[in-house]
């Protein structure tokens, strides 16, 4: 009987050593933490983070001769609560939004090839606003330009 509490307490040692030796799951993301938007993410910024997956998705399209079609609604930009409001209510992100509204229709009823520059021609509106307003996301947006 002696033998049989000595077995059970070492094999609760073992246990408990292993679990405590474990690294806490909790711990060890709170002090990973992978920070996208040091400002927050606002409604705005996950938004254009779903545009540019969704443009990516694209790009990718045409590279492979497809035709795709972007299936985000551009009209958000301009309902999307934004990190700075202030930023997105100024003339300057409303006129680029405009802009870009344009390059997005223009993109969509296009055919074959004009597809490519069009796409283009949408991306450096997207790069031309943030130039002016929030230049942070300017190196991933590059992204989206096709290779020569």
């Amino acid at each position: 009987m002696k033998y049989l509490a000595f077995l059970c307490s070492i094999i609760l040692t073992v246990l408990l050593f292993g679990y405590c030796s474990q690294p806490n799951n909790e711990t060890s993301t709170d002090k990973k933490t992978n920070i996208v938007n040091p400002n927050g993410d606002s409604e705005l910024a996950l938004f254009m983070r779903y545009m540019y997956d969704d443009c990516m998705r694209v790009k990718t399209g045409i590279e492979e001769g497809g035709a795709e079609t972007l299936e985000f609604d551009p009209d958000k930009m301009f309902t999307a609560h934004a990190t700075e409001p202030e930023k997105a209510a100024s003339e300057a992100y409303q006129q680029m939004g405009k802009a870009y509204l344009a390059a997005h229709e223009a993109y969509q009823r296009a055919q074959g090839d004009d597809k490519k520059a069009l796409f283009t021609g949408l991306v450096n509106n997207c790069i031309a606003c943030h130039q002016q307003l929030c230049p942070g996301p300017i190196r991933k947006i590059n992204n989206l330009h096709f290779e020569n």
